[in-house]
């Protein structure tokens, strides 16, 4: 591996890739990546100390750097585990069937957090249905992953997929600084069922 390759395999900062060969295409990066450990199943965690021969390649975008448009074309392995599992190794950074790093969701989930999918989606050139899908899910997986929360306060809040058009009311716990539930509408109707279950 060259210098230059060891220095931006650092600035990727991604967990077991290297970088392999890069292109820079106008305002667009393509970095082509390695794996630098054996496969793993995302089932049961097994290791596959020998590689697998059947691989292809996926390009996924990753967050910008220096104002350019980043995308690795990241190698995924094949694998037919002893669980039963059998498909692509399992990749920390990546999720299955994502066309997007985690850090790079993470990115666009902050930012909707504060604007509306459709500005999202024009800040980071995708278009406004990945934005919305990609929030929604990360909304869910947050949920999913805290312990069910009982704040003395709770802070609600309306946010637009379109300016002008459909509504969605956000309740956060402020001081626990936590998503509680995401609710289509932003009428007290919309509300009410959450509200009455939290008093409970």
């Amino acid at each position: 591996m060259g210098s230059e390759y060891k220095i931006i395999t650092e600035l990727l900062d991604l967990q077991g890739i290297s970088v392999k060969d890069f292109l820079i295409d106008g305002g667009k990066i393509f970095i082509t990546v390695e794996h630098t450990g054996y496969p793993q199943c995302p089932c049961c965690g097994q290791m596959f100390i020998e590689a697998p021969k059947d691989r292809r390649y996926q390009v996924v975008e990753d967050v910008s750097v220096f104002g350019k448009r980043c995308y690795l074309k990241v190698p995924k392995r094949r694998i037919a585990c002893t669980c039963g599992y059998k498909g692509t190794e399992y990749i920390e950074w990546l999720d299955t069937y994502e066309r997007y790093t985690r850090r790079f969701c993470e990115w666009i989930y902050a930012f909707c957090k504060r604007m509306t999918i459709i500005d999202v989606a024009r800040i980071f050139g995708i278009s406004k249905h990945t934005v919305r899908r990609i929030d929604k899910e990360w909304i869910e997986k947050e949920l999913s992953q805290q312990e069910e929360l009982n704040p003395t306060v709770v802070s609600i809040d309306e946010i637009a997929h379109k300016k002008g058009h459909r509504y969605a009311t956000i309740i956060t716990a402020p001081k626990e600084k936590k998503v509680l539930e995401v609710v289509e509408g932003r009428k007290f109707r919309d509300i009410e069922r959450f509200l009455k279950g939290k008093s409970k």
